[in-house]
């Protein structure tokens, strides 16, 4: 309700300071005898505040996008490892070695599925080295090349 009232006043107060700007262009153009039609309708309150709108939201998404693809994915993608390394560790202990590869892992679990991915959707890759005794599980990062530095592995 309160929401309803103050876009009603907005509006309103944005439709007087229209008037009121067109009402002050006349009186110029009657004034010096020029038509001023640039004036009239581009400088007009409620067009200005539509403008800047556009620019504030246009700046606040790119800086969303822009947080959202270099923090929070590579921040999800790292949390992820280590839960997969956790699992990967448990899975060591309660069967003697590890498993030969993710899916392995993963099976048939609905929220295991996720695994199979990174953050930029890209499939993990897992190698088992030091002849069984380690594993290394490594996201390729947001470029999608490995053996880059922006790639995040399980060490």
């Amino acid at each position: 309700m309160i929401e309803t009232i103050l876009s009603i006043l907005v509006d309103f107060g944005l439709l007087r300071e229209d008037y009121l700007h067109k009402k002050r262009i006349r009186k110029k153009e009657e004034h010096d005898g020029k038509k001023r039609p640039f004036q009239n309708y581009l400088f007009q309150p409620s067009l200005i505040i539509f403008c800047i709108l556009i620019f504030v939201t246009s700046i606040s998404s790119v800086l969303f996008f822009t947080y959202h693809s270099t923090t929070i994915i590579p921040k999800n993608t790292q949390n992820e490892i280590l839960e997969i390394r956790e699992r990967v560790e448990n899975y060591k202990e309660t069967l003697g070695y590890y498993p030969k590869e993710l899916n392995d892992l993963i099976r048939n679990n609905p929220l295991r599925q996720k695994w199979k991915t990174d953050g930029w959707n890209r499939p993990y890759s897992y190698i088992i080295i030091e002849n069984g005794n380690n594993f290394l599980i490594t996201s390729l990062g947001p470029d999608g090349k490995l053996g880059t530095k922006d790639d995040i592995n399980s060490k």
